[in-house]
């Protein structure tokens, strides 16, 4: 399978380029690479240890709350920062003063 990489035209100043300039270049030219490289092998997968497993598990088992507070966070900051209409922002607002009134009393 041959694979094409599209240099930029920029590539053409190189040569007139300081040696910090060059540094950045290679370095993002590189990066480019990789990045077609994992997506090409179908990205990077890390393995666990069974200890580690375990150990995820009993923080999982022992936190249960903590992980719905989290989970629920990013939930409300996702719908808010993704989803969110004009009407849904008022809305969310009205309830945030709610619950601060609440917070207080």
């Amino acid at each position: 399978m041959k694979m094409w990489i599209h240099i930029p035209l920029s590539a053409i100043y190189f040569y007139n380029m300081s040696n910090k300039e060059k540094k950045y270049y290679k370095l993002a030219i590189i990066a480019i690479f990789l990045g077609i490289l994992v997506f090409a092998i179908g990205g990077i997968t890390m393995t666990l240890s069974d200890a580690q497993i375990r150990a995820n598990k009993k923080w999982n088992d022992k936190n249960k709350d903590k992980m719905n507070y989290f989970r629920r966070k990013s939930d409300s900051k996702n719908f808010i920062l993704k989803y969110a209409n004009e009407e849904d922002l008022n809305k969310t607002l009205e309830y945030i003063k709610q619950r601060r009134n609440e917070l207080k009393s």
